[in-house]
């Protein structure tokens, strides 16, 4: 949020963020901002990933570009009952594409769906 400014984004009520996957401008309407400023220490997800009691599985493509890697490896780090999944070249969206309008998963979003239903049956 460093790079909005409060002020401007209160009059406009709304900035953009470009998403390069898509190309597309995408709308932060100025409630996002007040709702975060008012729950800040609710977003600091190092902190509160750390306080899961549960176990649960992180999945992360070695070749996101929305979300480093370093990110998820953080986040690992962290959390006592993480398992962590690292799936080598795959990227934010696991090969697809929205709309996805093929038949068969492609081979890295078939593989994280694969492993999130054994994490879970398990």
């Amino acid at each position: 949020l460093r790079q909005y400014h409060p002020e401007e984004w209160k009059t406009t009520g709304v900035q953009y963020i470009f998403n390069s996957r898509t190309q597309q401008q995408m709308p932060l309407y100025y409630q996002f901002y007040e709702d975060f400023m008012l729950h800040k220490k609710d977003y600091v997800i190092l902190k509160k990933a750390a306080t899961l009691k549960i176990p649960y599985l992180i999945i992360h493509g070695t070749n996101d570009e929305a979300v480093n890697i370093s990110e998820g490896d953080a986040l690992f780090e962290h959390c006592p009952t993480a398992s962590y999944l690292k799936i080598r070249g795959a990227n934010h969206v696991f090969g697809a594409k929205h709309p996805y309008l093929e038949k068969e998963l492609p081979s890295d979003a078939k593989f994280a769906l694969e492993s999130a239903l054994s994490f879970l049956k398990n």
